[in-house]
């Protein structure tokens, strides 16, 4: 049973979510996700059933199953089953904000679920007793504190003069998951692609422009601008003249 017969979608998230995914990637893990809203639950089948729901068979679900937890976009779960984690964490929000909505047995399974990912938020870091399962987003928190100095005082910087709470706060928060480095000779956070790079340059625009940072990408970092050619230019002999036009002074 599901917890809701819909739920929030954000095209933009999406679009980062499928970021460095391939098209067996993209099919397979949107079909765990929606059949995680549909179920209420972790996805707990067999891979051949997996695969028909693609219309592909074991080995290449294997495969891609393999691929989509390394990259972090889903987590294994103790009786064999699969989650996206982001999409746990949406339903256990809702299962918490409509607890009326919701069947008792269905918000005690999210929460029974939602509790392996507990984290010690004051120490930031996964309770090792109650949670046998890597957390994708303290992993993505590690990387972040590998920053240079330059480029962990200049998110310091950014977070001061967004604030807390609001849009710009909520944006700032995916630009730090989305960030994967730091370019010190332009004073800008890398980011994995072009779409990740315009969309918090466009939403972050007035703090960055403020604090004199940007943000930039691989692609970016690897194009040399072209070099333009002068034209050639023609200088004409004797003022332009033809030697038809000279006089036999000007010729001699």
């Amino acid at each position: 049973m599901s917890v809701s017969p819909w739920f929030k979608c954000y095209p933009d998230q999406f679009i980062l979510g499928m970021e460095n995914l391939d098209t067996d990637e993209q099919a397979f893990y949107n079909q765990i996700v929606m059949r995680m809203y549909h179920a209420g639950d972790a996805i707990y089948v067999d891979d051949r059933t997996i695969a028909r729901w693609c219309n592909s068979n074991a080995r290449k679900w294997n495969r891609v199953r393999q691929s989509l937890l390394d990259k972090g976009r889903i987590v294994e779960v103790p009786g064999g089953g699969i989650v996206d984690e982001r999409a746990l964490e949406e339903m256990h929000t809702y299962c918490r904000e409509s607890s009326a909505k919701v069947p008792e047995r269905v918000r005690e399974r999210i929460a029974k679920l939602y509790a392996l990912f507990a984290k010690d938020t004051e120490k930031n870091c996964e309770t090792a007793s109650e949670n046998p399962i890597k957390s994708v987003p303290l992993l993505e928190e590690r990387k972040k504190k590998e920053l240079p100095p330059d480029g962990a005082l200049a998110l310091d910087r950014l977070r001061a003069v967004i604030g807390e709470g609001g849009s710009l706060r909520t944006e700032l928060d995916r630009l730090e998951d989305a960030v994967a480095g730091w370019c010190s000779e332009h004073d800008a956070f890398v980011v994995s692609s072009k779409f990740s790079r315009n969309h918090f340059q466009e939403k972050l625009r007035a703090p960055l422009r403020d604090l004199g940072l940007s943000i930039t990408c691989p692609e970016q970092q690897s194009h040399k601008p072209r070099e333009h050619k002068r034209p050639a230019v023609i200088i004409p002999i004797n003022g332009g003249r033809s030697n038809e036009a000279l006089t036999e002074g000007e010729r001699a």
